[in-house]
């Protein structure tokens, strides 16, 4: 139990789990990229459904909060907007992807000139300034991804 605190939790690798959170949901997470958005002080408890699995989990303190989890395929170039005074964590679950900034509304901000290479396990936090950043696929797969969006607990 983490009173204060908000979670996601994502599987990552494996046949899945069924996430049990008292007095709310059951919820099985048997994909890779399927995820969980709960109370920190919530009581879970967490059974595997067919094997060994690696998950990926978040928690942010109050009176942050965790705004948005998604799931990305990254083929082609994908532009992707860090809204201001958010963090964003991109963590690459399949793949290999190119991350370079491309602008800013802010002032004497100049665009990454080389990208950065994430691979399998990778993640890249991304302090938002009301940029843009390109992602590319940097292997011979599409390249998947979870994109946290979330507020810092700082005022």
């Amino acid at each position: 139990s983490y009173p204060g605190y908000e979670r996601a939790v994502a599987l990552v690798d494996g046949r899945g789990f069924r996430l049990n959170i008292k007095d709310t949901r059951t919820q099985g997470l048997a994909a890779r990229g399927e995820h969980a958005l709960f109370p920190g002080g919530a009581d879970t408890a967490c059974e595997l459904l067919d094997g060994p699995c690696t998950d990926l989990s978040l928690m942010v303190r109050a009176p942050g909060r965790i705004n948005a989890v998604a799931r990305l395929r990254v083929g082609a170039e994908l532009t992707v907007p860090a809204a201001a005074g958010m963090l964003h964590a991109l963590f690459v679950l399949h793949g290999a992807i190119e991350c370079r900034a491309l602008e800013s509304s802010l002032p004497g901000f100049a665009p990454a000139a080389h990208p950065q290479t994430l691979d399998f396990n990778d993640t890249l936090l991304i302090h938002g300034r009301a940029d843009f950043w390109s992602l590319r696929q940097a292997s011979s797969d599409t390249a998947e991804l979870l994109v946290f969006e979330f507020t810092p607990n700082a005022p």
